[in-house]
């Protein structure tokens, strides 16, 4: 039987909830969605018009973004942000940052 697509995108959002602060891979996603990952990918397609890998990722970038906007720059820096939120790659990141919010991560931190 066919699952609705609102069902499978409300069980991936519970589970997104119940992991708040945890790193969540596809995986974890396909698991949790009870449909296959191309399945899941067709779905996410549809309603947001990308994957559900880039919907990870703007997650990952939109956590960070939030911590860096409510830190105290005298107190945290940003790389001890982004590895709380399973960033390694600092380069790599940095360029998505600054394609989605037109600043460096340090920009936000240090932002008024």
């Amino acid at each position: 039987p066919t699952v609705p697509r609102s069902m499978v995108i409300d069980a991936c959002h519970r589970y997104l909830a119940e992991a708040d602060l945890e790193d969540v891979s596809l995986q974890d996603m396909v698991e949790h969605s009870g449909v296959s990952d191309r399945t899941l990918r067709n779905i996410f397609h549809e309603i947001y018009g990308f994957g559900p890998a880039r919907f990870l990722q703007l997650r990952q970038l939109n956590r960070v973004y939030r911590d860096l906007k409510d830190a105290d720059p005298t107190c945290f820096g940003v790389t001890e942000i982004l590895t709380r939120h399973g960033v390694w790659n600092f380069n790599h990141f940095g360029r998505r940052y600054r394609e989605l919010y037109g600043e460096t991560p340090s920009g936000t931190l240090h932002s008024p």
